[in-house]
């Protein structure tokens, strides 16, 4: 298996606290091209995968287009970060 050189390291802030989020130049090559096509940004990209994937772990029954409608109804609402 080839390495995988980190490409993006993320600060995040919380109070007195910091940690870092660390992502391969494979996932952040594809979201990058995936969010240029949707119109939205990287972040964005990366969260929406994210609720995805969440949401199909803890709902293996449920299938994959029914957990996309409700990632994008749950991402359309303005309160959701």
């Amino acid at each position: 298996m080839a390495t995988v050189f980190v490409r993006v390291v993320i600060f995040i802030m919380k109070g007195t606290t910091m940690d870092t989020l660390e992502l391969s130049d494979y996932l952040v090559e594809e979201a990058q091209r995936v969010a240029k096509e949707e119109g939205c940004t990287l972040s964005a990209q990366i969260e929406h995968w994210a609720h995805i994937g969440r949401l199909m772990e803890d709902n293996p029954d449920i299938p994959y287009e029914k957990v996309k409608a409700l990632v994008h109804s749950i991402e359309s609402e303005p309160d959701v970060p």
